[in-house]
């Protein structure tokens, strides 16, 4: 009998040695591969949607089981304009050089913990939050972005934002920042000062 209420969105899909599943709360849970403890989900680009873009709309949590490494994270959230948490402490970045648009237009993302993200390499963080129109706050302690050099419209469109600390960031590398706070419209202290 289908429509029953506890029925996922998406089942389970394989992507590379991971699989994801969207369920019927609007959860995107992604995970390694059944009876497997870490896995390591395909390839997607700016051209090649990340695997669930189709139903990106729908979800609303997003957490990771398990071990998932990912070699890019562009657009990896883009358009989940109905996810209002997530838990990424699973999620390994160690080979990310892309986190471009990664976040972007997630319109009713209120919070957000990037403590576990290992951005050691990664060289573009541009359009990351983009159009994160409900972020009221962003701890960006965590981050290291000694290899950034573009952070073009990082932070476009986050209306909600009071208050950013990017004193602990190095930035020495960052060629690109035009736009980066535009539309930032109740941001009221901006600390860059290392």
């Amino acid at each position: 009998q289908s429509g029953e209420s506890d029925d996922p969105i998406v089942g389970w899909t394989t992507s590379g040695t991971a699989r994801w599943m969207i369920d019927a709360s609007g959860c995107l849970v992604i995970a390694p591969l059944e009876g497997e403890e870490s896995g390591e989900l395909g390839e997607w680009d700016r051209h090649n949607d990340a695997p669930w873009r189709d139903s990106s709309s729908s979800i609303t949590s997003a957490k990771i089981e398990g071990q998932i490494a990912v070699s890019t994270a562009e657009y990896m959230f883009f358009f989940c304009s109905s996810l209002e948490t997530m838990d990424l402490s699973g999620l390994d970045t160690s080979r990310v050089t892309d986190m471009s648009c990664m976040f972007q237009r997630c319109s009713n993302l209120e919070s957000l913990d990037l403590s576990g993200l290992d951005t050691s390499r990664v060289t573009d963080m541009s359009c990351m939050f983009d159009g994160c129109s409900s972020l009221e706050s962003l701890d960006l302690s965590g981050l290291d972005t000694s290899s950034v050099e573009r952070m073009y419209r990082m932070f476009h469109g986050c209306s909600s934002l009071t208050s950013l600390d990017l004193s602990t960031l190095d930035m020495s590398r960052v060629e690109i920042m035009s736009w980066m706070f535009r539309d930032c419209s109740s941001l009221e202290s901006l600390d860059l000062a290392p």
